[in-house]
């Protein structure tokens, strides 16, 4: 049995690349969208006199518009997708035959979380390369090395969200029981940037690179330490998910 032909298979037949391409393609289109526009809506919206002074919307507000939904909607959206995929144990019958077939855990589990990770990068990047079209066409140009070391860096933070959801299904067994934990998890993460001497280490920092280079605040060497972290706990979250997955008792 083609485990990783088999994975590819079930990524395209349930549709799952599709909701994620279409997610951050349409927040690609509609975050610049939005930046451009809304002073003019919301100018229009006001009467009785009053007036509101909207500063003239920038290309880093194009670009941040788009990562704010992108992120925060799509953090929920990629938790529930990569839980449909890596959720081994959720069914008995898709456990049985799995586990009868594959005795190596790295064997069943790599396959699934790389498919599904690959999907999820793919999404994103298309998703940035429509809102830097969108933003470079309404409201101005953009560094492409920004832009490309903030893709790199928010890669990275999927791929780490993506080995919570892993490591949740192989600490619970249901559906809606590991969506909720992982999500769980990475809401919790970032109230340790609220602590200055561990903030860089945190590897949800790296969600916020994008932005913080295209408005010169941050140098990408300022997220080394973060990208070191995600990088040894996706290992560790791989390895210690096969652990417990081929210890766990089929119910």
């Amino acid at each position: 049995m083609n485990i990783w032909k088999l994975e590819l298979l079930r990524l395209i037949r349930t549709q799952r690349f599709v909701v994620l391409l279409a997610f951050f393609i349409l927040f690609g289109f509609i975050g610049p969208l939005t930046a451009k526009y809304l002073p003019q809506i919301l100018g229009s919206s006001i009467s009785g006199g009053v007036k509101v002074l909207i500063p003239n919307p920038t290309p880093l507000d194009g670009i941040s518009q788009y990562l704010k939904n992108a992120l925060q909607l799509g953090i929920v959206v990629v938790v529930i997708v990569s839980a449909y995929s890596l959720a081994i144990d959720a069914k008995a019958g898709i456990s049985i035959f799995y586990r009868t077939r594959i005795i190596q855990p790295l064997t069943l589990l790599l396959p699934r979380f790389i498919v599904i990770t690959i999907a999820v990068l793919i999404a994103f990047i298309i998703g940035t390369l429509t809102a830097t079209y969108e933003t470079v066409t309404l409201l101005g140009s953009v560094l492409a090395k920004d832009i490309s070391i903030g893709t790199f860096y928010i890669c990275l933070y999927w791929i780490f969200c993506i080995s919570v959801v892993l490591l949740a299904t192989s600490l619970v067994r249901g559906l809606l029981a590991s969506v909720g934990l992982s999500l769980g998890i990475l809401i919790f993460l970032p109230i340790l940037e609220s602590f200055s001497a561990i903030k860089q280490w945190t590897p949800t920092i790296l969600s916020e690179s994008m932005t913080s280079l295209l408005a010169h605040q941050q140098t990408a060497s300022y997220y080394f330490q973060s990208a070191i972290l995600a990088s040894i706990l996706i290992i560790c979250f791989v390895l210690l998910s096969a652990i417990l997955i081929i210890n766990r008792e089929i119910e």
